[in-house]
C-alpha cells in the first residue's frame, strides 16, 4: 500500500491511452481535458480525503474543489 502523499487523488480509467511514436503518453491532452468529466469521456474517480476512499467525481464534487471545501 502507498502512502497517503503518494496516492494519486484523480483516477481516470481509459479503455487506451494515446501514445507517441516513442510510445511516450500524450500529456497535454490529459492536461487540457483536466479534472473535469465533460471534457473526457472516461469515468474520473476523486479520493476523497475524509473518507479515504474513491468515489466518482461528480457535480458536487467539483463544486467543492472549486470552492475549496474540499482539499487534499
Amino acid at each position: 500500500m502507498l502512502p497517503n502523499y503518494a496516492q494519486p487523488v484523480f483516477i481516470r480509467l481509459r479503455t487506451q491511452q494515446e501514445v507517441t511514436g516513442t510510445f511516450k503518453y500524450k500529456k497535454t491532452d490529459l492536461k487540457n481535458e483536466s479534472y473535469l468529466p465533460n471534457a473526457a469521456e472516461e469515468i474520473i474517480l476523486v479520493k476523497h480525503p475524509i473518507m479515504n476512499s474513491y468515489t466518482t467525481l461528480d457535480n458536487n464534487a467539483i463544486d467543492a474543489i472549486e470552492q475549496k471545501l474540499l482539499s487534499f
